[in-house]
């Protein structure tokens, strides 16, 4: 992927692939476009939401710093998968996740093979 090859606009649309650069230059990665957050006073999209088909993250860059997707790469399975763990709340009946209850439920999960049923 190279920085000059934009994502024309008329390829915004949910569920579009696109290339996107990860936070603090950790590289690129394969996304596909979730939905338009806001858009500029010319009704163009601004801000993307993006899921990550290979990091798992969520991200929200401007359109301008989406990338058009090789060809050679749009067939390539995700490295990874989104899922949902059942009864993994917050401490202290809290309602709303914090970055602590984030990083207590990766500290229990990460690096670690969980075995689940799919229902």
């Amino acid at each position: 992927m190279s920085k000059y090859d934009r994502l024309p606009l008329e390829c915004y649309a949910p569920g579009s692939l696109c290339g996107v650069e990860l936070p603090e230059g950790e590289g690129y990665a394969r996304a596909v476009i979730e939905r338009v957050m806001t858009r500029t006073s010319l009704n163009l999209p601004n801000t993307i939401r993006v899921y990550c088909l290979d990091t798992g993250e969520h991200l929200q860059p401007q359109a301008e710093d989406l990338l058009v997707l090789p060809e050679d790469m749009k067939d390539l399975k995700n490295l990874a998968i989104e899922i949902n763990l059942c009864n993994l709340q917050p401490m202290r009946g809290e309602v709303d996740y914090r970055h602590q209850h984030i990083h207590g439920a990766k500290k229990l999960t990460e690096d670690k093979i969980l075995i689940g049923r799919v229902s």
